[in-house]
């Protein structure tokens, strides 16, 4: 009987490993080849990175605080725009929403195509008070193959990369088979809420629905996924949902020599600690199944191995993403107390404890069960809850889209050999004021970063090389001719 059932075992693990091993070899690659034709490419001049030089010199920065920000400078930049790119201002329909962000219209030749709308937004975050580098911010300097200052992959680069290309093409008389619409926000940086949230009003008081929306996102990044040795282009097409939480105890105060078995500070602090050793659950699903699923052919053989088996390894793998911050925001919803106040005298019980919390919600996930878990594991009825604007997560948007295999072909074009694939967002973008506007919503900025460079966004030496912005004119050439 032992032998028998020993057999049985034997049998059983061979039938599992002749399955895994099946998959491996049979999920082939799901990279499409592109034919570029060598005669078709942009006509490249060193104007570009002068003009990207120049447009980083406006200080067109948003703060939190509204009264701080100087509009004069977007007005200014505004003027720059129009005198770089005269073609664009006399051939295209431009509107100024809410003054100062911008609507460019350009009509295809076949009416009853839905249009493509290309987004980027031209204000940019504020310095730190400590900040020192290389070359000042705002001198617009290019020097030792980059344009450095702040807005150079963020989002500046963009703006003029897509009126770089239509400049171009208008001077040959092209126009495009569907409708572009350009939409450039001026307040991306503080939530878009005067003004993407007023492109997207306007377009929709008009009646205009978008074939799909691309913005800022993902990018060509080098050394990003474990298993693949090379840079991969991730487009975003799912978005995590987001909120902000004040959490508030109030309670009788006294002196601190007579304090109660378990003082304010206690309670708050364990409610704190029970959310944070009770994490929501991590799953995969969506945009980064989807992102699994298509690098999986891709990836070193290990890796290979266990993505294309995630019905056996599922349970290791989300153990192993849960390890680490920043693939952990990736699978679950992350919930992190940011700001934190009580006493305000050393010898006297605080009657009132007030936190921040800051949520970025999975897709898996909506902020209300997101609070409901909050409230089961602070398990305190004085604690009271305030959610500040709540985001829900972004509608999901599949690989067989339009939008999708369009973009995809365009990164395919500019760099052949580099995976593409779906992403799941964990920061928010303009998008999220566009869900009525298009059902294809996809985040990806068409320049190569490594993964040192990300944190160069929002933070010292942000810059781009000149041969990358290059490329970053060259997709938008490519995807504005070919569709």
């Amino acid at each position: 009987m032992k032998l028998v059932s020993a057999s049985i075992i034997v049998v059983f693990l061979g039938l599992i490993l002749s399955f895994v091993a099946f998959n491996v070899v049979t999920k082939t690659s799901k990279q499409i080849t592109v034919k570029v034709d060598p005669s078709d490419a942009f006509p490249h001049t060193d104007e570009e990175a002068t003009r990207l030089a120049k447009a980083l010199m406006f200080r067109t920065i948003s703060f939190d605080d509204r009264n701080l920000i100087d509009m004069e400078e977007m007005d200014l930049f505004i003027a720059f725009l129009e005198n770089s790119f005269p073609n664009v201002h006399k051939s295209l329909k431009r509107t100024r929403i809410n003054e100062y962000s911008l609507l460019f219209e350009w009509q295809g030749k076949d009416s009853t195509l839905l249009p493509a709308l290309l987004m980027a937004h031209m204000d940019v975050v504020p310095l730190g008070a400590l900040d020192v580098w290389s070359y000042p911010a705002f001198d617009g300097r290019i020097a030792d193959g980059f344009i450095w200052g702040r807005g150079a992959i963020d989002d500046k680069n963009n703006v003029l990369a897509i009126l770089e290309t239509a400049e171009v093409l208008l001077a040959r008389g092209f126009q495009p088979q569907r409708s572009f619409i350009f939409a450039f926000g001026h307040d991306e940086e503080i939530s878009g809420t005067s003004g993407a949230a007023f492109i997207a009003s306007h377009l929709k008081s008009r009646g205009i629905k978008a074939e799909f929306v691309l913005d800022e996102g993902f990018a060509v990044i080098d050394g990003i996924m474990p298993g693949i040795s090379g840079p991969v282009a991730l487009v975003g097409t799912e978005e995590k949902g987001a909120f902000n939480m004040q959490m508030n105890l109030r309670v009788v105060g006294g002196h601190a020599s007579m304090p109660p078995p378990s003082t304010a500070i206690g309670r708050f602090a364990r409610a704190i600690k029970a959310v944070e050793d009770n994490p929501m659950p991590a799953r995969i699903t969506g945009a980064v199944r989807d992102m699994f699923d298509t690098l999986a052919p891709e990836m070193s053989l290990p890796f290979r191995t266990i993505m294309s088996n995630r019905w056996l390894f599922e349970r290791l793998l989300l153990w192993v993403l849960t390890q680490q911050p920043t693939t952990a925001a990736t699978v679950r919803t992350t919930r992190a107390a940011t700001i934190i106040s009580a006493g305000t005298k050393s010898n006297v019980l605080p009657s009132t404890i007030n936190a921040t919390w800051n949520v970025r919600v999975a897709p898996h996930d909506s902020v209300e069960s997101v609070v409901e878990n909050f409230k089961y594991y602070f398990n305190d009825p004085d604690i009271e809850l305030t959610i500040l604007d709540p985001l829900q997560p972004s509608p999901y948007t599949p690989m067989d889209s339009f939008g999708y295999r369009t973009i995809e072909r365009a990164i395919r074009t500019v760099w052949p050999t580099v995976p593409v694939a779906p992403g799941l967002t964990v920061g928010n973008t303009d998008t999220r004021h566009f869900w009525e506007i298009s059902d294809c919503i996809l985040r990806f900025s068409p320049i190569y970063l490594h993964k040192t460079d990300v944190a160069r966004m929002h933070g010292i030496d942000e810059r781009i090389g000149v041969n990358v912005y290059k490329n970053n004119i060259d997709f938008y050439y490519h995807l504005i001719k070919n569709i």
